[in-house]
C-alpha cells in the first residue's frame, strides 16, 4: 500500500512538471514571436518614410541655372545681377532700372537671351550715331569717321555694332562679342587678335581678314 501510494504521488509530480514546461514554453514562443512582428513594423515603417533631404545634383542644378551678368552703359543702375539661365536682354535692362534717357534702345536685340559672364553694355544715341560712318551727297566715305579706314576696311577697335555687322559673316550677336571683348582687353593689337573673341577661329578669320584693319 505505500509503495502504491508513493509512485502515485511520483507520477502525479511527472504529471505536473512536464505540463508546467509545456506551458511556460508555449508563452515563451508567443513573447518571441510578438517581438518578431514588432520589429518587422518598425522596420516597414522606417523604410516608408520619405526622407527630407536636398541631394548634391539638386544643389548643382540650381547653381547652374544661375547666370550672372554686368548690365552698364546707358541705365539707370549699372551693376551685376543675377538671373535664371534664358533671361532676356530686356529683362536684364529692366532689373537694372531701365534705359537712361540717353540710351539707344534700338541697338540691341532686346528679345535676345544673356548669356553667363556676358557684360551687356547700353550705348547712348551719340555713341551709335559716331560709330556710323557718315557719307556725302555722292555716296563716298566722308572720311576716317566711326570704323571706316581710308581703304574701306572696317577698324575692330573703333567700329559700332552696325558696321561690323557690315563683315561677311560678322552678325549682330558677333558683333557684339567683338566690342565686348575690346572694351574689356583694351582693343585689338593686330586683326589676328579678334580670334580671341569667342566663337571667330581660323575659319572664319580667313574669311574676314580682308576686310578688318586695327
Amino acid at each position: 500500500m505505500f509503495r502504491i501510494t508513493v509512485i502515485s504521488f511520483f507520477a502525479f509530480l511527472s504529471v505536473a512538471f512536464l505540463t508546467g514546461c509545456s506551458s511556460n514554453a508555449s508563452g515563451t514562443e508567443i513573447t518571441l514571436r510578438e517581438a518578431s512582428d514588432a520589429e518587422t513594423h518598425s522596420d516597414d515603417k522606417g523604410a516608408g518614410a520619405p526622407e527630407d533631404t536636398v541631394s548634391e545634383s539638386d544643389l548643382s542644378r540650381d547653381r547652374e541655372e544661375e547666370v550672372f551678368i554686368y548690365v552698364c552703359g546707358a541705365v539707370k543702375s549699372p551693376g551685376v545681377y543675377t538671373f535664371a539661365e534664358g533671361t532676356r536682354i530686356y529683362e536684364a535692362i529692366n532689373a537694372a532700372g531701365g534705359f537712361g534717357t540717353e540710351a539707344d534702345s534700338g541697338a540691341l536685340n532686346l528679345a535676345e537671351a544673356i548669356r553667363d559672364g556676358q557684360k551687356l553694355y547700353v550705348p547712348t544715341v551719340d555713341e551709335t550715331s559716331a560709330a556710323e560712318t557718315p557719307y556725302a551727297g555722292g555716296g563716298q566715305p566722308a572720311g576716317m569717321a566711326g570704323g571706316a579706314s581710308g581703304d574701306g576696311l572696317v577698324n575692330i577697335n573703333t567700329a559700332g555694332l552696325t558696321e561690323l555687322t557690315t563683315i561677311n559673316g560678322i552678325g549682330e550677336s558677333r558683333a557684339r562679342d567683338i566690342i565686348s571683348y575690346r572694351e574689356q582687353s583694351g582693343g585689338f593689337s593686330t586683326i589676328e587678335d579678334i580670334m580671341k573673341v569667342p566663337g571667330i577661329k581660323d575659319g572664319l578669320f580667313s574669311k574676314i581678314k580682308d576686310r578688318i584693319t586695327v
